[in-house]
């Protein structure tokens, strides 16, 4: 019985054993895991080190903006006014101001404990830790946004900035006391405003327009996107061209049983694409015929070789309208204007001023 007894006490023995190195394997395996966790808490992003070290960070920086603001409430006069004198003063006297202030203007910014602080002319001060001053947020709309024959409005959207928005300037001169305006324009260009914040700190913002179509001007009293007019081709009979200051003349004079054509062209082509017409505006400045034939005075005007013609012209004003849709490619061609009188006495003289393009 005894010895019975004997072993059953060394098998306990040996599995109490067993279990105890389970546990501690277990408590080490435990002890890591709060160890990475302490150790992340400690010094991980955000953890309790690196938020202290940015506490005493934000107290260092608090306590230099104090200093400056201290100094500015300090330099007013009795009218309450900033006095420059006491400011520069009260400024340079500061623990940890570096540079010294030479000289006071606005907006002044100042160096206290390695921080960058900015004083505007009324007093207020702002801590910018980059040293500069906070801009407005500026956008704009413009309506219509497709392309129009008329006007666009530009409306002008300033957000807070550094410390509140006081007034627009529009393109024109005129003052809006709002953060929001409208502007309306019917040319394209480059307009520019002028944003004022509460300080008085001035902001400019430049809106580009170029969606207003407008016309295109191929000659526009004496001056020409094509180059000049030349002879392009003569028939019989007699004539000539003037490229005047402000007008080009063109003359043509028939011959006895034959016709006279007078032709001029540009030297250069036409160029711009995307219009739908083309306008001529000129005077027929004198005219005869002779009643013994059939009337063949004439005038064309186009693009290319393709022209439109007024026949029997008289004396006066005229502006007529030339399609370009049966001209895809008039771009890569020149002007063509040709007068035509096939009698003898029949002439025929006009003054063109203006050749433009429209949508």
């Amino acid at each position: 019985m005894i010895k019975s007894k004997k072993k059953f006490l060394k098998k306990e023995k040996s599995t109490i054993r067993g279990i105890t190195l389970i546990a501690l394997v277990i408590t080490i395996i435990i002890l890591l895991i709060l160890a990475g966790i302490s150790i992340m808490i400690l010094t991980g992003k955000n953890g309790i080190l690196e938020q202290a070290t940015k506490a005493q960070e934000e107290n260092r920086y608090k306590k230099a903006e104090e200093k400056v603001k201290l100094a500015v409430m300090g330099s007013y006069d009795t009218s309450n006014e900033l006095d420059t004198i006491h400011l520069k003063n009260n400024l340079n006297n500061i623990d940890g101001i570096d540079p010294k202030v030479e000289e006071i203007s606005f907006n002044l910014m100042v160096t206290v404990d390695g921080y960058n602080f900015i004083i505007t002319k009324l007093g207020k001060v702002k801590s910018q830790r980059d040293g500069g001053i906070l801009a407005p947020t500026i956008t704009h709309e413009i309506t219509p946004e497709e392309n129009t024959k008329t006007s666009v409005e530009i409306k002008i959207i300033a957000e807070y900035g550094q410390s509140g928005i006081l007034s627009i300037q529009k393109p024109d001169g005129t003052i809006e006391n709002s953060n929001t305006t409208t502007y309306t324009v019917t040319e394209n260009g480059d307009y520019t405003f002028i944003i004022k914040d509460s300080d008085n700190n001035d902001t400019t913002y430049t809106v580009t327009i170029t969606n207003i179509m407008q016309d295109f001007y191929l000659y526009n009293r004496g001056v020409s996107s094509c180059g000049t007019f030349t002879d392009y081709h003569n028939g019989n009979g007699s004539g000539n061209i003037v490229n005047g200051d402000s007008y080009l003349e063109i003359y043509t004079k028939g011959v006895t049983g034959r016709g006279g054509a007078h032709n001029v062209v540009s030297t250069e082509n036409v160029g711009a694409t995307g219009f739908k017409n083309m306008h001529i505006v000129y005077d027929v400045v004198d005219t005869t015929y002779n009643g013994k034939h059939n009337d063949c005075r004439q005038i064309g005007y186009g693009i290319s070789k393709k022209q439109q013609y007024k026949k029997y012209p008289s004396v006066g004003s005229y502006t007529d309208v030339i399609s370009l849709e049966d001209i895809p490619d008039y771009g890569n061609y020149p002007l063509h204007i040709s007068l035509r009188a096939d009698w003898s006495d029949e002439s025929l003289r006009i003054r063109v001023y203006e050749i433009y393009l429209t949508y």
